[in-house]
C-alpha cells in the first residue's frame, strides 16, 4: 500500500463530477478509486464513508461494500439521508464551537500530533440529486460552508440525464448552485464531455477489484487489532 500516494484531495475540497448513462461506470470507477487512495493513505478508522444511493441500494464498489461498517455506511431511503445530513449539521457545528474553539484553522490542524485523530467524514452522493428534497439541499449549503474546515467533505455524483428529467432535479441545482463549483468549495470534473476532460480524469487513478481488495483488508485489519486491545 506504499506505493499508492495520499491524495491531497482529503480535507481540502468537495467534488463535483458529471456523467452519465455512457460514463455511468467509469464515474464510479473513478471515485471508488478515490475514496481506495484516501482510506490507504491514513490509519484504519480515520475515514468513515457514507454513500447515498437511492437507486442502485450499492453504493459505488461491491468490494468497499466489505468495508467495516464503522468506515462504509449506505443510505438508501430518503428519510435516512435527511437524518444523516441533520447529524452531520449538528457535529460541523460542534466541531467549529468546541473543538476548533478559534485556536485551530481546521480539522487537520487540529489533528497534527494526536495519538488518537478525530475522524475525516466523507459523503458520496450517487445519482445526484435523486432523493434530496430542497430542505436537504438548503442542510448540504449549510454544512459546506465550515464542512472542509470541520473535516466534512462531499462528492457529488451527478447524474446529467436525471438533471433533464424533472424540474425537481433542476431546482435542486438551481438551491444548490451547481454551475458555480466555487461556492460549493468544490472542484468540478465532466466525464460528459470526453475526451476533452479526459486528463482531469486522470487525476485521480482508477483502482482495480484487488487493489480495492487489498485496501479493505488493511482496513479491517486495523479494526480487528483496535477490538483486540478494548478486549
Amino acid at each position: 500500500l506504499q506505493c499508492l500516494q495520499f491524495l491531497p484531495f482529503l480535507n481540502q475540497k468537495n467534488l463535483i463530477l458529471h456523467y452519465n448513462s455512457d460514463t455511468s461506470q467509469t464515474a464510479q470507477n473513478v471515485v471508488s478509486g478515490l475514496l481506495g487512495k484516501m482510506l490507504a493513505g491514513s490509519q484504519s478508522g480515520n475515514v468513515q464513508i457514507c454513500v447515498f444511493d437511492p437507486i442502485d441500494l450499492g453504493g459505488t464498489s461491491n468490494m468497499l461494500k466489505m468495508l467495516d461498517r464503522h468506515v462504509y455506511t449506505i443510505c438508501a431511503r430518503t428519510t435516512d439521508m435527511q437524518k444523516q445530513l441533520s447529524m452531520l449539521d449538528r457535529y460541523v457545528e460542534d466541531v467549529v464551537q468546541n473543538m476548533l474553539q478559534g485556536s485551530y484553522t481546521s480539522m487537520a490542524v487540529y489533528n497534527k500530533g494526536k495519538e488518537k485523530q478525530e475522524p475525516y467524514q466523507i459523503v458520496v452522493f450517487k445519482d445526484f440529486p435523486h432523493g434530496v428534497t430542497p430542505e436537504m439541499a438548503h442542510t448540504i449549503r449549510r454544512i459546506i460552508v465550515n464542512g472542509i474546515r470541520a473535516g466534512v467533505q462531499f462528492i457529488f455524483m451527478v447524474n446529467d440525464d436525471l438533471m433533464k428529467m424533472s424540474e425537481d432535479f433542476i431546482k435542486i441545482g438551481i438551491i444548490m448552485q451547481l454551475d458555480e463549483p466555487s461556492a460549493l468549495q468544490a472542484t468540478e470534473i465532466d466525464l460528459t464531455k470526453q475526451p476533452d476532460n479526459m486528463r482531469e480524469q486522470q487525476k485521480y487513478v482508477v483502482l482495480d477489484d484487488n487493489k480495492l481488495h487489498e485496501i479493505v483488508q488493511y482496513v479491517n485489519a486495523g479494526f480487528e487489532v483496535k477490538t483486540e486491545e478494548v478486549l
